[in-house]
């Protein structure tokens, strides 16, 4: 936990792998536990770290997305290949659930924009963004040859999309149709990861796989 100038105030360990992070309350995160069928949820308020409870879901977790009304998408895998994205309440009772084949690739990160009308979802090998509709019906894929190892993914105040590209060393901007707006490469760290927003100040957040103690911030135009 960082404070309002990013100096250290504490932190929080996890048994497991924490892959993903959601703000699900004003004072409590969901963390989606890689390679386990669980996510924890924290208190974090009073600069305190602390366990509320684990709710356990029916596949692997990996991103992991708020979507209002006491829900959470969730990305992850069974072990026979499949991949998924549920719709899951806070109490883990599975609302809605889409499957898709190995051949898609390993869904890893997940956004969803403010209306709450699209889904958006990295997929690392394949070096692919996909957008769908809350039914699940795909409305576009984009996979640009300068977009290599997707992993996080970001909304602005006008739902346009940050995507960081792990492998290419760049973070791309697009409209919420998919259109390029820009291709950041200027500041960029070697491997940007993981993103997030400082709505306070307009600027978002990117950590760097290279230099993992540090992170790098913009400020949005």
């Amino acid at each position: 936990m960082l404070n309002s100038s990013y100096e250290f105030i504490t932190s929080y360990t996890l048994t497991g792998k924490p892959a993903g992070l959601c703000v699900v309350g004003d004072q409590e995160v969901a963390v989606s536990l890689l390679y386990y069928n669980t996510i924890q949820i924290l208190s974090v308020g009073n600069n305190i770290i602390s366990p509320v409870r684990t709710i356990t879901t029916q596949h692997k977790c990996n991103g992991i997305a708020a979507a209002g009304k006491g829900e959470m998408f969730v990305t992850g895998d069974f072990d026979n290949n499949k991949y998924y994205w549920s719709l899951i309440s806070m109490e883990g009772d599975v609302k809605s659930s889409q499957q898709f084949d190995a051949s898609s690739g390993s869904y890893n990160n997940i956004a969803i924009n403010r209306a709450k009308t699209r889904v958006y979802v990295t997929l690392s090998d394949m070096n692919t963004l996909l957008c769908f509709d809350m039914e699940g019906k795909n409305q576009f894929s984009y996979n640009p040859s300068n977009l290599k190892h997707p992993y996080g993914a970001l909304f602005d105040r006008d739902d346009n999309i940050f995507v960081t590209g792990h492998g290419s060393s760049n973070i791309h901007h697009l409209s919420p149709d998919g259109s390029v707006i820009q291709v950041i490469t200027t500041g960029v760290p070697k491997r940007p990861f993981a993103i997030c927003m400082d709505k306070s100040r307009d600027m978002f957040i990117v950590t760097d796989m290279e230099e993992k103690r540090k992170i790098h911030m913009y400020r949005l135009k």
